[in-house]
């Protein structure tokens, strides 16, 4: 078994969880990041804020348009399938993913995946 040493063991790679590892190893502590996902972002990310702002967005940008008498001079209203507004959740997602994930790929930060 390969046994690592840490300054400090974080639990969970959501938003307080990177401050904390950013802050740690800012001052030179080796960091371990513990996650039960296999990838970066926490429940913010994946079930919470990032999803349901991207939906709210989603849906509150077509009502714009769809209200915007320049635009119903020119086209019907616009529908979106549910199915459309989720894709467009799943690709915001996968830029934070991507984004939050950079900061994980340095020699100072471990991400573990596991619980308990």
């Amino acid at each position: 078994m390969n046994k690592q040493k840490f300054d400090l063991i974080i639990i969970g790679s959501g938003p307080a969880g990177e401050s904390a590892a950013i802050n740690a190893s800012k001052h030179g502590l080796k960091v371990a990041v513990v996650d039960t996902r296999k990838i970066v972002g926490g429940n913010c990310t994946h079930q919470g804020t990032i999803p349901s702002k991207t939906l709210r967005h989603s849906v509150h940008s077509l009502m714009k348009f769809n209200r915007n008498p320049l635009f119903r001079a020119i086209s019907e209203p616009k529908l979106l399938t549910f199915r459309q507004v989720m894709v467009s959740a799943e690709d915001v997602i996968k830029k934070q993913v991507s984004m939050r994930s950079r900061f994980y790929l340095s020699k100072e930060k471990n991400l573990i995946t596991g619980e308990e």
